[in-house]
This record gives C-alpha cells, sequence and structure tokens, in this order.
C-alpha cells in the first residue's frame, strides 16, 4: 500500500516557506519574516469610512414630482396650468434637471449659485402658508412639518425659475414651483 498525500495545512507551508533557499539580497536578514512579505506583496486598501459614505452631502441629488402637488392650490407657482396634465410639467423641467444636476451631489449642489438651502432667516406668513399647504400632502404630522419648513431647499432651473422643496432621505420632493421668482416676495 502506497501512502496517500495529504493537503499540507497552513503551518506546514508556513514551515516549507521558511526553510526555502531563496537567494536573499546582501544585507538583508537571512530569516524569512513571512509578515514582511506579505505587506510588501499586498498594498493596503483605503476603506472610506461608513460616516462618509452615509454623509446626506456626499449623496447623489435625486428628485421626486408627487401628482398630489398638482392637486395644490399653489396656482401661482405654476401648478395652476399643470392640473390637467402633470406629464406637460415633468416634460418642461426633466431635462434642465438632468443637465444640471445628474451628476452633482448634495455636496455640490449647496455650492452652486441659488441652490440649496433655502438662505432666508425666517419666512414671511405668506411663505408659510404656502408651504403648509403643500407640506401636508406628504406629512400629516405639524412637527415633522415644521422642521421641514426651517430646511427648505431650491434649485435653480434659470435665472428666474425655481423648484422649492424639501430634502427628506436625501430625496429632493418638489412643492413649490417658482417660475417668475415670486416666492422670496410673497
Amino acid at each position: 500500500m502506497s501512502k496517500k498525500k495529504h493537503k499540507p495545512t497552513f503551518n506546514e507551508m508556513l514551515a516549507d516557506l521558511k526553510k526555502s533557499t531563496s537567494k536573499i539580497p546582501e544585507g538583508e536578514s537571512k530569516e524569512c519574516n513571512i509578515d514582511a512579505a506579505i505587506q510588501k506583496e499586498i498594498p493596503a486598501v483605503q476603506v472610506p469610512k461608513i460616516e462618509e459614505k452615509n454623509n446626506p452631502s456626499n449623496q447623489l441629488f435625486r428628485w421626486v414630482f408627487l401628482p398630489e402637488v398638482l392637486r395644490d392650490r399653489n396656482d401661482e407657482f405654476g401648478f395652476g396650468k399643470y392640473k390637467k396634465n402633470g406629464h406637460q410639467f415633468l416634460n418642461e423641467i426633466e431635462v434642465k434637471i438632468y443637465t444640471k444636476y445628474a451628476d452633482k451631489t448634495w455636496g455640490d449642489i449647496s455650492t452652486l449659485p441659488h441652490c440649496g438651502p433655502y438662505g432666508k432667516k425666517s419666512l414671511s406668513r405668506n411663505q408659510k402658508r404656502k408651504l403648509h399647504c403643500s407640506f401636508k400632502k406628504y406629512f400629516s404630522d405639524e412637527n415633522i412639518q415644521k422642521e421641514i419648513q426651517e430646511q427648505l431647499f431650491h434649485i435653480s432651473l434659470s435665472y428666474s425659475h425655481r423648484l422649492f422643496g424639501f430634502c427628506y432621505n436625501s430625496i429632493f420632493y418638489i412643492v413649490l414651483n417658482d417660475e417668475n421668482h415670486k416666492f422670496d416676495s410673497l
């Protein structure tokens, strides 16, 4: 009977490596340092921190338009003419949003002119009323509505055309279509 060769264990392979007679450059130790050899062959990999990846500023800009907004009373903010045809509104804004913001993160957008968090310190009563009407469509909790009003965002489609909304889970929810830059004067 012949003896079957068994697969060498990890420790046996390490022992064989230490016994190997490879050429060692002059001036280096004749002892085999496995850990050093492994570190030289395998480069260190930089793994991003989870916090960086999940930071909303690092998330790509995404947006949503929900049909409930078309039932809103914000006719002076551009939704009145779209009540019968929401697809017309999407056709008008979709290409503009895509070409301006498709490859941008929320952090990028916040640095662009006329984009990002709405910079006004406090909203007027009329502005709050318009927003409150829209937010009711999405959230019934008044505390959440108040929190959203404090975190109002806007993006620019052109010099005078802006979309207002709020960011929730890194998604921009459109609630106002300010085609003539009127929201500031409410």
